[in-house]
């Protein structure tokens, strides 16, 4: 946990309040370590609180949440808002799995600080302005426009 205080310092010193973590590599069977996953992100949470900062985890495709199912666990099993969500639909899409509309919605749109989108398949971004709003089409999937609107937050 002494990494996560050097980033809180750091943080600080940066002017700001939110640290993006993960939930270790990615195991054969992330169900097995799941507990072990909640201990130490409840102690993290922990020491957030003395630091004064807010932790986001994201569901990155090579950790031990990468689905949206996973990350819809995880923060089942810590309800405490002192841990948000980095979510990160592309990395659901990179695990085989549809992000939107069933996970999406099935997410606790107040638990998402942040969203990170990047295009899965490979392609180039390309941004659309639409009524002096910034949009980004995100050729990865069907359903680009669940995309534009989940940047521009109007889905959530």
């Amino acid at each position: 946990m002494d990494d996560l205080k050097r980033a809180a310092e750091a943080a600080h010193e940066l002017g700001a309040t939110r640290i993006r973590i993960f939930t270790f590599r990615r195991v054969a069977d992330p169900a097995a370590i799941f507990d072990r996953v909640v201990e130490q992100l409840q102690r993290a949470i922990a020491i957030a609180r003395q630091q004064d900062i807010s932790l986001l985890v994201e569901n990155e495709y090579d950790c031990n949440t990468a689905t949206g199912e996973e990350i819809v666990q995880l923060l089942k099993a810590i309800p405490n808002k002192e841990l948000m969500l980095n979510w990160d639909p592309c990395n659901c899409y990179e695990m085989g799995e549809r992000p939107f509309p069933s996970v999406g919605n099935r997410l606790d749109h107040s638990r998402i600080s942040h969203i990170h989108l990047k295009d899965a398949a490979g392609k180039e971004w390309r941004p659309i302005v639409r009524r002096d709003r910034l949009y980004w089409s995100i050729p990865c999937i069907e359903g680009n426009r669940i995309y534009r609107n989940s940047v521009s937050g109007d889905s959530l």
